[in-house]
């Protein structure tokens, strides 16, 4: 009876013991990993883990990770978990971690991440909310673009909800007395529905590295992103359309169209694409018949054949003289 009230008690003592390490004693431990790109010139790794830390957070957390014979000397993180050889990579997936089924956390996450992190060569691309992340030395070092720090000073800024919020609550906390130097509320313009969208990313191995964005906060705006020598500096550029007005002739009921885009004196042809096929507005910046260019503004008179759910269906299309192409539908304009 006396072996068996030992054995019971030490049973009680294990638990109380295994209770108290998972609650108390700050650790971690990994619940899965996998790689989910793999190449002659480098490797990503999804990790997701379990962190322990009692007063400050309890919960789960992932990492990506990067391995190629550049980070081959790198040390473990081990606060990551991540094993020597490789090297702790940016992004965010905007995945929730915090449900208990692992395999869908896991899952989720593998899908995120393979649609977030871009190889290109021995170069990795990283669209990341308000930062484009690069690296073009395998994985060893990263650099990036910020949109908050490169807005162009004639980008137009369309206020969203979220903006208006940040705002008045600025306002309010001034009128309290309390100063917040460091807020910025420009970055609400890009959250939820109104993020950056990243595209036409283009780099080889010189260094030259390109691409453009949209924003709902932009309009019928585009900015072409640049650098030349792998992420160093950067070049930020906007064009797009600034105004699209519709109107119809009262002599002969034709539609009337007048473009004002970004950077008039860059526009190497200008059309629109309907239903029936591609119609020349203007190219190369001659002046052809009833197509004139005045003050940025594009005047053009649209085929008779175009009526309302023609002109509703169509897209108009900016070729730009650095190859630039800008597709925007006309509904986007019209009331």
């Amino acid at each position: 009876m006396q072996f068996k009230k030992r054995y019971l008690a030490l049973i009680l003592l294990g638990v109380i013991g295994w209770f108290g390490y998972q609650t108390f004693v700050p650790h971690q431990r990994v619940l899965a990993q996998e790689v989910f790109y793999s190449s002659p010139d480098l490797e990503l790794m999804l990790i997701l883990r379990h962190d322990n830390y009692p007063l400050h957070f309890v919960g789960n957390a992932y990492t990506v990770a990067c391995r190629s014979k550049a980070t081959a000397a790198m040390p473990a993180y081990d606060s990551y978990k991540v094993p020597a050889g490789w090297n702790t990579v940016p992004g965010i997936l905007g995945v929730d971690v915090r449900r208990d089924d692992v395999d869908q956390v896991m899952s989720d996450l593998l899908t995120a991440a393979k649609a977030k992190y871009q190889v290109i060569g021995t170069s990795l691309h990283i669209p990341d909310d308000t930062n484009f992340w690069v690296s073009t030395d395998s994985c060893y070092s990263f650099r990036n673009w910020s949109l908050l720090d490169n807005l162009p000073v004639e980008v137009v800024i369309e206020k969203q909800p979220a903006y208006n919020q940040c705002e008045e609550g600025r306002l309010r906390d001034l009128e309290s007395g309390i100063e917040r130097p460091n807020s910025n509320c420009q970055y609400f313009n890009f959250v939820d529905e109104g993020a950056p969208r990243y595209g036409d990313i283009i780099f080889d191995e010189s260094g030259v590295l390109s691409f453009t964005v949209q924003a709902k906060a932009f309009g019928a705006q585009e900015l072409k992103v640049l650098s030349t020598d792998g992420g160093k500096t950067w070049k930020t550029t906007s064009y797009g359309i600034q105004k699209l007005q519709v109107s119809q002739s009262e002599i002969d009921y034709q539609f009337l169209l007048e473009v004002t885009p970004v950077r008039p004196t860059e526009v190497a042809a200008l059309e629109i694409v309907t239903a029936k096929g591609r119609y020349l507005l203007f190219y190369d910046m001659g002046e052809e018949g009833d197509k004139k260019l005045g003050d940025g503004v594009f005047t053009v008179k649209l085929p008779s054949w175009m009526d309302e759910e023609e002109l509703d269906s169509s897209v108009l299309k900016i070729q730009y003289s650095n190859k630039l192409i800008i597709e925007r539908p006309l509904a986007d304009f019209l009331e």
